[in-house]
């Protein structure tokens, strides 16, 4: 997950992860990367050769 300002926190068990500050910011960071085509691939690969029959 991606978090534009997070927190780490600690659960009862010992295990540690982050929380967004700001769930608003996190989200249009998400739709920001979502939206930006310049990243994608020219050619898309072609997974079929890892398909399991």
């Amino acid at each position: 997950m991606l978090y534009v300002k997070g927190t780490e926190v600690e659960d009862k068990y010992g295990l540690k992860k982050w929380l967004p500050i700001d769930k608003q910011a996190n989200q249009n960071k998400i739709k920001e990367i979502e939206q930006d085509k310049d990243s994608d691939p020219k050619n898309t690969p072609d997974c079929s050769k890892w398909k399991k029959d």
